[in-house]
C-alpha cells in the first residue's frame, strides 16, 4: 500500500492536475509581503532571512469583522489565512508551525484567482465527509495488516471532486514538485489499489542529484528554473 494522487484527491479534495507549487526565491522577501498583505513585517523580529513568524499574520489580521466590508482587506486576509493554513496545517517542517518560509508568499500575491491555479487545493480543505472520517485517524494506528482492506475509492466519492481527465493522471509515473522537493509517483506499483492485477513491478526510480537536494546554502536558486525538466 502506498499514498496515491487518488489518494490526495479524494481524502483532501486536492486537484493534481494543476500548476506545480514551485518558483523563485531570490525575491525581497519584506518587500514581497507589504505588497501581499498591505504590512511590511520587521527585520529580525517578524521576518529572519526568508522565515515569516505566523505571529505577524495573526497580529496584522486577528479578526475576520473589521475586515469584512472592505474587499481589498478580504482578499488580503484570505491570503494571510491561506498562508497561515500552509505554515501551520499543510506544509509545515522544521519550523514547528511557529513560521512559514516565505517563498509561498508570491504564490498568493497576483490575480487572487491564480491561487486555485496551483496543486495545492483550497477547492475544498476538508474531507468529502468529515463526520465518517472522524473515526479513521483514531483506529488507523492500530489495525493489523489483515485487517486492512485495500480497495479503490468508490465512484459516489469521486464523483463530485475529480475530473475524468484527472482519474488518467492517477495513473501517471511523474514527478511531484515543492519548490526544492521532487519526489516521484510510481503507481505501477501499486495497482492492486486501483484495482487492477499487479505485474512484477518495475525498479523504483532513483532521481539522480535531485532526490535528496536541501535548502542548505541554495536560498536563492530559482528553482522553477532549476527544475524546469521536471516541470516539463
Amino acid at each position: 500500500m502506498t499514498v496515491t494522487l487518488q489518494d490526495v484527491a479524494g481524502i483532501l479534495g486536492f486537484p493534481t492536475d494543476r500548476q506545480p507549487v514551485t518558483g523563485p526565491t531570490t525575491l525581497v522577501w519584506i518587500a514581497v509581503c507589504q505588497h501581499v498583505f498591505g504590512t511590511a513585517p520587521v527585520a529580525g523580529t517578524d521576518i529572519h532571512g526568508g522565515d515569516l513568524r505566523i505571529s505577524y499574520l495573526d497580529r496584522i489580521y486577528p479578526d475576520w469583522f473589521p475586515v469584512a466590508h472592505n474587499p481589498d482587506e478580504v482578499r488580503r486576509y484570505t491570503q494571510a489565512h491561506i498562508l497561515r493554513l500552509l505554515g501551520s496545517w499543510l506544509l509545515c517542517d522544521r519550523l514547528g508551525g511557529s513560521k512559514i518560509a516565505c517563498r509561498y508568499a508570491p504564490l498568493l500575491g497576483g490575480d487572487f484567482q491564480d491561487i486555485g491555479t496551483y496543486s495545492w487545493g483550497f477547492n475544498s480543505l476538508a474531507p468529502f465527509k468529515p463526520h465518517e472520517q472522524s473515526w479513521f485517524w483514531e483506529i488507523l494506528d492500530t489495525l493489523y495488516r489483515d485487517e486492512v482492506m485495500c480497495q479503490p475509492y468508490g465512484e459516489y466519492h469521486t464523483a463530485l471532486l475529480v475530473s475524468d481527465h484527472e482519474r488518467y493522471l492517477w495513473l501517471a509515473i511523474t514527478p511531484i514538485i515543492c519548490f526544492h522537493t521532487v519526489e516521484c509517483a510510481q503507481p505501477d506499483r501499486c495497482m492492486r489499489q486501483f484495482g487492477f492485477d499487479q505485474p512484477i513491478p518495475r525498479r523504483q526510480r532513483k532521481l539522480k542529484g535531485v532526490h535528496d537536494l536541501t535548502l542548505r546554502g541554495k536560498k536563492d536558486d530559482n528553482w522553477e528554473r532549476k527544475l524546469r525538466p521536471f516541470v516539463n
